[in-house]
């Protein structure tokens, strides 16, 4: 609560009209940060300047947005050169379980404009990386890195510098991996086609990963020791990740494209000679961003640095962000990605899809999987109101080869695999309340449970509600929380231990956009 009250305290939301350098119809709207005047992006529109009605959606972080760094990022400028319109929602300081509500947001902007999403570009994961610094993680992370210096010093063999289990870089990218699989999801219900995502920035090259890793060396350790160690560490964070990114898409209708985003950072720098920089230079890092702030930074639209001081580094923003010059570099490299996807679209996810049913067809799942032979408890009492939405997901099941392998009989119907119940009527006003959500056996562990969640958060946001609720039996409140949803309170139904769990459909401090 206290949180909450703090953050509308100090931030505000504001519309900003259109400088003369931006194409005619753009518009944008951003948060303001009362004490700093710093301002973050809540939602920028560029118009296709061939008038094309698809567009592009960026989603993300500090990289992508061009409110908090001041100038126009590689996301927008990839959606310019590729003719699409592009609304971007990505805001500073955001975090991977952010990036939902950020297309939700855009979204709700694009189906006023008229316009069809195609590309999703997603940059993401930098802030979980750096709030994994301040959580229990740190330790990982330290045995990490003496586990790298060894295999660097040869007291370990090289296959044993894997990613393990119990590994900084395994946690980090499970983490995300987890809510990038909820954003494919969404992104696949919403109609998008295509789908770039960034690598973690998260390199050798990034003065603020060298100067914190120097720090955790006590001053120790070499530059090249700081060099090999982040390289190491980049590479496993992005093979994890790499590999969870897979198995979405091989489920989803989606066609999944990889930007090697922090091996094109060590490039860009090394042929400035910037690829090196640590802890001494941080105070000039520091004057740099400072003087892009006292010259006026240059505009959020343009691809060009405004006429001001020289900047004594060429490649760096700040100890953590890329220059513009660098952003349009990103950009270049980041469109001769969109290639081959690092997997084709699966026909059975595609034969996968949520749909209203009856009320009647949740019964038999309902007792199957939450109350087996205690009919009673599977049917409520507003199950018949037109207050209560109820979804269900249908899936094609494999079909049986023969002996020999080869399929001889046709596809089998699809058959409803989960089923989830909406209740629009709940006791709190803005508040939909999802009760009875149950999963076919066969079915779980295989993310049908979590788009059904994606699916009535989707509803919920439409029938204009602020926030989702569910009470859930206590050993399911770890799924919920990896959703999002935080514990309200701890309650006890049909004896049975309960959390309510409550899930924000809109951030604090987010602006709804007015339009023209």
């Amino acid at each position: 609560m206290v949180l909450p009250m703090l953050r509308r305290l100090v931030v505000s939301s504001v519309a900003v009209s259109a400088p003369p350098d931006a194409p005619p119809g753009a518009q944008a709207e951003v948060t303001v940060h009362r004490l700093t005047r710093h301002r973050f992006n809540a939602l920028t529109y560029h118009p296709s300047s061939s008038r094309r009605a698809e567009a592009a959606v960026v989603v993300g972080d500090s990289w992508a947005d061009p409110w908090d760094m001041g100038f126009g990022c590689w996301p927008t400028f990839l959606s310019q050169d590729l003719a699409y319109a592009c609304v971007n929602a990505a805001r500073g300081g955001s975090r991977s379980d952010d990036t939902l509500r950020q297309l939700s947001r855009a979204h709700s902007f694009l189906q006023r404009r008229g316009h069809t999403p195609r590309l999703l570009i997603v940059h993401t994961g930098g802030n979980d990386v750096l709030r994994g610094l301040l959580s229990p993680w740190l330790v990982l992370l330290c045995l990490d890195v003496l586990r790298l210096l060894a295999t660097r010093g040869g007291l370990l063999a090289p296959q044993h510098g894997g990613a393990r289990e119990w590994s900084f870089t395994t946690r980090v990218a499970r983490a995300i991996g987890r809510q990038l699989h909820l954003l494919l999801e969404e992104a696949a219900e919403q109609g998008h086609s295509a789908v770039l995502v960034s690598s973690v920035p998260v390199c050798s090259a990034i003065p603020l990963a060298r100067i914190v890793l120097g720090l955790l060396g006590a001053g120790l350790l070499s530059s090249a020791a700081i060099t090999s160690v982040l390289a190491s560490l980049g590479d496993e964070l992005e093979r994890e990740l790499d590999t969870r990114l897979r198995h979405s898409a091989a489920e989803l209708p989606l066609r999944l494209f990889r930007f090697g985003e922090h091996r094109h950072m060590v490039q860009l720098t090394a042929d400035a000679r910037e690829e090196e920089l640590g802890i001494a230079w941080l105070p000039t890092l520091l004057a740099s961003r400072w003087r892009a702030g006292t010259d006026g930074g240059t505009s959020p639209w343009g691809r060009e640095r405004a006429a001001g001081r020289p900047r004594p580094v060429r490649c760096w923003h700040d100890s953590f962000h890329p220059s513009v010059e660098v952003h349009v570099q990103l950009a270049q490299r980041a469109r001769s990605c969109l290639v081959a996807p690092i997997r084709p679209p699966s026909a059975d996810a595609a034969a996968r899809r949520v749909a209203r049913i009856a009320a009647d067809e949740t019964v038999r799942l309902r007792e199957e999987v939450l109350w087996p032979g205690r009919p009673e408890m599977c049917v409520l009492l507003e199950d018949t109101s037109p207050q209560m939405i109820h979804l269900g997901l249908l899936a094609h099941p494999k079909p049986k080869p023969s002996d020999g392998g080869a399929t001889v009989e046709p596809p089998p119907a699809p058959e409803l695999v989960g089923v989830v119940s909406l209740w629009l009527g709940g006791a709190k006003e803005g508040e939909a309340q999802f009760r009875k959500l149950a999963v076919a056996k066969a079915w779980q562990g295989r993310g049908i449970g979590s788009r059904l969640v994606e699916a009535c958060a989707a509803e919920a946001r439409t029938a204009g509600m602020s926030a989702l609720v569910c009470d859930a039996r206590e050993t399911q409140a770890g799924f919920y929380a990896r959703l999002g949803f935080a514990e309200r309170e701890r309650i006890s139904k049909y004896d049975l231990p309960y959390v309510r769990m409550h899930l924000p459909l809109f951030p604090e401090g987010s602006l709804v956009w007015r339009g023209d």
